[in-house]
């Protein structure tokens, strides 16, 4: 049943929406396109010296298209008369590498640099005035803002989450972990640590320079294994 902007249907009503075209790479047919455009994606061609502009071009087309989608997500929502007392997150698992550095990595999962790890976040929530956060923040931050915010949840973060609410005052983090397939990242301001599931690592900055000197310091890494098993029983 269609409702209208007069009569808002108030029934609550929770949604998820996953869109994987960026992460295939793909769109209908009929979309318009970035040119030059990489017609057929071959992996083994990429290379060092591989031109990346027609593979960014597909990726973009493809994000253009998840954009368009939101887009009508969201004209719906305000159709309907909802889009003002519905809480909207907008955000993604992570980036895309298309080997800005020289280094030879494209897609993600192999290191912690800003484009496989900055990822957009859009947060629309009722009655919150709009802004911009400057502050280094992470998915983990997502859930207890939507539970202080919206659902009146007391606790304390640090009791279910390694985020805090992104409207709540705190100080400039030292550091946050970025998860990958089997390792995970140190991220600090100026370099990354890539933490093997052995327990070996390496330093990087963020141009995936290697920093052979670099070693974490102890209460980083004290503070890094505590965090990781706090929620271990």
């Amino acid at each position: 049943m269609e409702t209208s902007a007069e009569a808002p249907d108030a029934t609550p009503f929770f949604g998820f929406l996953f869109y994987d075209a960026v992460h295939g790479y793909s769109h209908p047919p009929d979309f318009p396109r970035f040119t030059p455009y990489w017609e057929q994606i071959n992996h083994m061609a990429l290379g060092p010296d591989f031109d990346p502009e027609p593979y960014w071009n597909r990726y973009r087309t493809a994000a253009r298209y998840v954009d368009a989608q939101l887009g009508r997500v969201l004209d719906d929502l305000e159709r309907r008369g909802r889009l003002d007392d519905t809480a909207v997150v907008i955000t993604s698992d992570h980036g895309e590498s298309f080997n800005e550095h020289g280094r030879n990595y494209w897609g993600h999962g192999s290191n912690y640099t800003p484009e496989q790890v900055q990822v957009p976040l859009v947060m629309h929530l009722p009655g919150r005035p709009g802004g911009v956060l400057e502050g280094r923040t992470q998915h983990a931050d997502i859930a207890p803002t939507l539970l202080e915010e919206l659902l009146g949840c007391e606790a304390a973060p640090e009791r279910y989450t390694l985020g805090r609410s992104l409207l709540a005052p705190g100080a400039p983090r030292d550091w946050l972990l970025s998860g990958s397939y089997m390792g995970y990242g140190i991220l600090l301001p100026e370099y990354q640590i890539a933490v093997h599931p052995t327990g070996a690592f390496e330093a990087y900055d963020y141009r995936m320079n290697e920093l052979e000197e670099v070693r974490p310091a102890p209460e980083v890494s004290r503070e890094v294994l505590q965090a990781l098993s706090r929620f271990y029983r």
